[in-house]
């Protein structure tokens, strides 16, 4: 009687996708570097099981000399970024990112702890701010998001509808605020606030000294960092250059559409979904959410999720996430994905 494949074998020899050695080699040659690429799909988060599968790749790449970072989506702000950013540090004399589109925070964080930018016209970094948490209490009793920003915003407005530099702590207006805001979450998110500036400092110090610069280093921060822009405000390359100080290369146009088409199959590969069946009764449904890809190796993230025969989700069983070295076959685009 044949046994069936476990969810692990079945994931690690039958990965179906397409490669992206074209685009990886052709973005290398124009630009004369070795590319390393850093991806993950959208609300998948930074955390540190990113690290191990990142080492694995950077192992395959000599160290010294520079790199070209190709980051694009990497979830929200987090201190695995000044991880990142000290471990490319360690290994290279000098990175340069290429930010493709629309950097996320956690990308944004990496982005300014290289020496130079390349962004072409439609690309932006992100503003960073500390994630939303339930805090605010409806009178219906609902919970709804916010940050710490979110708190600093309602007192400064106040303090300047009143012509006041504090708030008196008797004030009705603050006792309103606190009957209406966990005061615990306001906590949380003023210190992820103020963790995400030092982050974000550092990986800025990495390459502007903060003995003789450091003014420099704070326009930054209050730019990117004060809670002043809406998150989902973008920091273009103008701002990038005249704002903010930072060395922008404008890639020539050949450049520039090779690092759009490997954007572009990211973003394709990201919303591919297909099915897996283990026997009679183990049904799933396999998506990937993240790449660290060279031109000698990859790792891929995968999202697996247990559905019951009619494809849907089975609320009992967690999604899993796995981490997987692919070496099965390629993925048809436009059919359906089947493992």
């Amino acid at each position: 009687m044949s046994r069936t494949p476990t969810l692990n074998e079945v994931l690690e020899g039958n990965v179906p996708l397409t490669s992206n050695h074209d685009q990886l080699a052709e973005l290398g040659r124009l630009r004369e570097s070795r590319i390393l690429a850093l991806v993950l799909a959208p609300g998948v988060q930074l955390r540190t099981g990113f690290i191990p599968p990142l080492l694995d790749v950077l192992e395959t790449l000599p160290e010294g000399g520079g790199l070209d970072l190709f980051v694009d989506t990497l979830g929200a702000a987090s201190e695995e970024s000044w991880r990142i950013v000290s471990m490319l540090r360690a290994r290279f004399d000098r990175y340069t990112a290429i930010v493709p589109f629309a950097a996320t925070p956690g990308a944004t964080q990496i982005a300014l702890g290289a020496d130079e930018l390349m962004m072409g016209e439609a690309s932006s970094l992100a503003p960073i701010e500390p994630a939303r948490l339930k805090a605010v209490r409806d009178d219906d009793g609902e919970n709804r998001t916010m940050s710490a920003y979110d708190v600093h915003h309602y007192l400064q407005f106040v303090q300047r509808a009143l012509g006041v530099d504090r708030l008196p702590p008797d004030s009705p207006l603050w006792t309103a605020l606190v009957n209406r805001v966990d005061p615990m979450v306001i906590g949380i998110t003023e210190k992820a606030h103020q963790i995400n500036r030092l982050v974000t400092r550092r990986c800025l110090e990495t390459h502007i000294d903060p003995e003789t610069d450091d003014a420099r280093i704070e326009a930054v921060l209050d730019e990117v960092g004060a809670g002043t822009l809406g998150r989902r405000f973008p920091i273009t390359r103008r701002d990038c250059e005249r704002r903010l100080g930072l060395d922008v290369i404008k890639p020539a146009r050949e450049i520039g559409q090779a690092v759009w088409a490997l954007h572009a199959y990211y973003r394709q590969m990201l919303d591919l979904e297909g099915d897996l069946q283990l026997g009679d009764k183990q049904h799933y449904t396999v998506g990937y959410d993240g790449f660290i890809d060279t031109l000698e190796e990859r790792r891929v993230l995968l999202r697996i999720t247990r559905v019951d025969e009619h494809g849907r989700p089975i609320a009992t069983k967690p999604v899993l996430h796995r981490w997987v070295s692919p070496v099965g076959r390629d993925v048809v685009l436009d059919e359906e994905l089947e493992l």
